[in-house]
């Protein structure tokens, strides 16, 4: 059994789990068991590897709070620290381990908190979506529940998710959507052979090289409000060739759009298109949408978190989008308000992640007062 009141305990409990995507490593099976003993309805859409639960306390409706999580974590290599990353260990007033950021320290306070209000008599009216696949290509996570419980999620007109969006102090940031994501694969075909005779060689690292820095020179987009420029990044160049003397027969790029929705993921193919074939008409494109842009309106769960930050700690939030994707892009298409807060995003991913015991306290009062609103 959880103590509700103890929500360092638990999140030293969930780092025990090495969840790295996709493996659940019964993360997930020791959290809904303890809500089913709350009294809450539990739906397993596990499939491909992903574990998935689907959990509700009662119909969805308005009134119904849907929160988003995920209990998978990104590799660590113990080598590299100077802890098992997956015991997690208490130091300097923070908790140190795989997840502690991003995103355990979330769903434990939120589980404190709902656990807090049920044992009061007061049952909050929240519906969660807890996933294993938010870090990796999230095929089959997320997006996968929300395909099968569509009708219900269509009810629900608020939803928060616990990422980590504070960036130096507790509350200073609330992010209310998120960037679109657009990756190209390029490939140039040419023709190799020897570099002593360039009459007789098409070299492909010529134009590919052409091709991204037009890119590069390039504005994408225009400004958003509360939202990032749109940029362009290339992640990868490489031709396999290792020689000197010789030229390759194809070139290939990884490039990396994050963009926001002032402009659209069609336009940036169909720009990119133009430019290519102005420089060679000898290639093969292959794109991915991982997200696309989506902008939340600010509400009354907004003004809800506003209100108990400025309460709480005396400040006023910033409204962001920045950052990579989350899983909020999934129900955009359903819910009105999408709201993010979470503690303190600057050691997530990084050797020795760790979350601050204050701010994990704080993030559980946080999130009781917020699930105040939402009562059976």
């Amino acid at each position: 059994m959880i103590d509700f009141n103890n929500p360092v305990k638990l999140l030293k409990k969930l780092i025990s789990f090495k969840s790295v995507t996709p493996n659940d490593d019964h993360c997930q099976k020791f959290i809904v068991e303890n809500l089913s003993n709350l009294g809450f309805q539990i739906k397993s859409y596990s499939t491909h590897g992903v574990t998935n639960h689907w959990i509700t306390r009662k119909a969805c409706s308005h009134n119904t709070l849907l929160f988003l999580c995920h209990t998978d974590v990104v590799p660590a290599d113990i080598e590299e620290w100077n802890n098992d990353p997956f015991c997690a260990r208490e130091e300097d007033g923070r908790i140190i381990g795989r997840g502690a950021c991003d995103m355990k320290a979330s769903i434990s306070a939120m589980i404190c908190a709902i656990g807090q209000l049920c044992e009061e008599q007061t049952p909050p009216n929240i519906a969660l979506i807890l996933t294993s696949d938010e870090e990796g290509d999230a095929k089959f996570g997320t997006k996968y529940v929300v395909k099968r419980e569509k009708e219900n999620i269509s009810r629900i007109q608020s939803a928060l998710i616990g990422e980590p969006t504070c960036e130096q102090m507790m509350g200073d940031v609330v992010k209310v959507g998120r960037r679109g994501s657009l990756n190209l694969k390029l490939e140039i075909h040419g023709k190799s052979g020897h570099v002593a005779y360039p009459n007789n060689i098409d070299n492909p690292i010529d134009k590919i090289l052409k091709v991204l820095m037009s890119l590069n020179d390039l504005s994408w987009g225009n400004e958003y409000p509360d939202f990032p420029k749109s940029h362009i990044s290339t992640a990868m160049i490489h031709s396999g060739n290792e020689t000197f003397n010789q030229t390759p027969e194809n070139a290939i790029a990884h490039v990396n759009w994050r963009y926001n929705p002032s402009i659209h993921s069609d336009e940036i193919k169909s720009i990119t298109k133009a430019i290519i074939e102005n420089i060679t008409i000898d290639y093969t494109t292959s794109w991915i949408e991982s997200a696309m842009p989506f902008y939340s309106t600010q509400g009354v769960l907004t003004q809800q978190i506003n209100s108990i930050i400025e309460n709480k700690y005396g400040l006023k939030p910033s409204i962001k989008t920045n950052g990579g994707t989350s899983d909020g892009r999934f129900i955009s298409p359903y819910v009105k308000e999408i709201v993010e807060f979470g503690p303190i995003n600057e050691s997530a991913h990084q050797i020795h992640e760790n979350v601050i015991v204050k701010d994990l306290i704080d993030l559980t009062e946080i999130y009781k007062a917020i699930l105040r609103n939402y009562l059976v």
